[in-house]
């Protein structure tokens, strides 16, 4: 299966900002206020805030749903990180559209929850939601090709076995998960994960590894990791 390539931009290592600790500021140099990726990487749950807010970046500039900006925001919000100067920008720009004297007034038309046209729409959050299971399922096969050098269709198999059907999260088949990959490849963002995880040791890539099932895994890398 050739993957499709598509071409977005992203701004190689992103750093983002913390919130301010609590307590005695006279301290805050013990406490640096700029993370960046690498940072973000050391523990399993940067790992998903770090993904997903890429994954909100992208998914809004394809598809200009304001939704994936909210998300964005709550995701930062809850890993202690002020958003990302993207949500930033949008949402001023759709402030200033708010407050003007002609400006819209109806949320539904500032963000453009209704859309015009004939036949059953998706709404917004459904598609959404639709994307962001697509995107998770998608990282996930990421990981496998740039830490492991796994080819698509090894990495498309040991995703589903394991959050398509093992886990029962996302009841799709072997061939929809197939299109999403072929959809949603990105080379830069393949590029961008290879510098991410190269600070990985052979331990962290072993013990995420063992989360696959063994009949799954490549036989060369269960040779290579030292898995049964």
């Amino acid at each position: 299966m050739k993957a499709k390539k598509k071409n977005y931009t992203y701004n190689s290592i992103d750093t983002y900002v913390k919130h301010l600790p609590g307590g005695d500021l006279r301290h805050l140099l013990d406490h640096p206020l700029i993370v960046t990726e690498f940072d973000l990487i050391k523990n399993k749950k940067g790992i998903e805030d770090m993904f997903g807010l890429k994954c909100q970046w992208s998914a809004f500039k394809e598809t200009n749903n304001p939704l994936y900006v909210f998300h964005a925001f709550l995701i930062a919000h809850e890993a202690g990180l002020h958003p990302p100067q993207w949500v930033l920008n949008y949402m001023a720009k759709k402030f200033d559209e708010l407050l003007k004297k002609d400006g819209p007034k109806s949320l539904d038309v500032l963000f453009k929850f209704t859309k015009k046209g004939k036949g059953k729409q998706t709404p917004p959050l459904d598609r959404i939601l639709i994307r962001q299971r697509d995107s998770e399922l998608m990282d996930r096969m990421v990981m496998l090709e740039t830490l492991f050098g796994c080819k698509v269709y090894e990495a498309v198999k040991m995703v589903h076995e394991k959050f398509c059907v093992k886990d029962n999260q996302n009841m799709i088949g072997l061939s929809t998960l197939e299109r999403i990959h072929s959809r949603l490849y990105d080379v830069e963002w393949y590029e961008t994960c290879r510098e991410i995880f190269s600070k990985w040791t052979f331990r962290k890539k072993r013990n995420y590894l063992k989360a696959y099932s063994d009949s799954y895994i490549p036989k060369r890398l269960r040779n290579s990791y030292s898995l049964k």
